[in-house]
């Protein structure tokens, strides 16, 4: 039988919830009825950490804490929290731009608000993008932050019936200097994901 529990935090690596959990190089720790997993970097990890950790356990919420990259600079600025409520996969993308693919819908996941947090539409590639000119095409086609794992996080939370709240706070431009500045402003953006869930918690 599953141990319940009443919420479960995730991230990506240990380091993005470190300002609420001590985690080390582990991948998880439960605190009476709360829960923190680092589910692993990337769609493939993601999707493997946390179903795994759902067939023993039964939370009652799960609250998706990530670090982002940042397509929409009108509205969002290096440093924003932002709640993803839709999610696109990278084939989805690149079926829209080249329709010769012959994909016939859009495979874009959603999510019930449920923060006060402006709402972003995410797009879910398997590595984070490195081309100005793609980054730019994700941008026309409607895309305000990219994110690796959020289209699994919701796509795993469905299958399991979970509630889910994805709270991404941006950390650099996509584009090509997307992982040093990821690099350089990962720390504070975390502490400002840290400070966002305390309340939530």
């Amino acid at each position: 039988m599953k141990q319940k529990l009443k919420t479960l935090v995730i991230s990506a690596y240990h380091r993005e919830l470190r300002g609420l959990a001590d985690l080390s190089h582990s991948y998880q720790k439960i605190e009476g009825d709360l829960s923190f997993l680092a589910t692993g970097i990337g769609p493939g990890a993601a999707a493997f950490g946390l179903t795994h950790f759902l067939e023993d356990y039964q939370p009652e919420r799960i609250i998706s804490l990530n670090t982002a990259g940042l397509l929409d600079t009108n509205q969002f600025k290096i440093g924003d929290l932002a709640e993803a409520t839709s999610a696109s996969p990278a084939s989805g993308f690149s079926e829209r731009i080249f329709p010769e693919v012959g994909a016939k819908k859009l495979k874009v996941l959603t999510n019930t608000p449920q923060t006060d947090l402006p709402k972003v539409s995410v797009y879910c590639p398997q590595e984070i993008t490195l081309s100005h000119d793609w980054a730019q095409r994700l941008i026309q086609n409607g895309y305000q932050s990219e994110s690796c794992e959020t289209y699994i996080y919701f796509f795993v939370a469905q299958k399991f019936k979970i509630p889910i709240t994805t709270v991404l706070g941006f950390t650099n431009l996509v584009g090509p200097n997307g992982h040093k500045d990821w690099k350089e402003n990962e720390e504070r953006i975390c502490q400002n994901l840290t400070v966002f869930a305390q309340n939530l918690l």
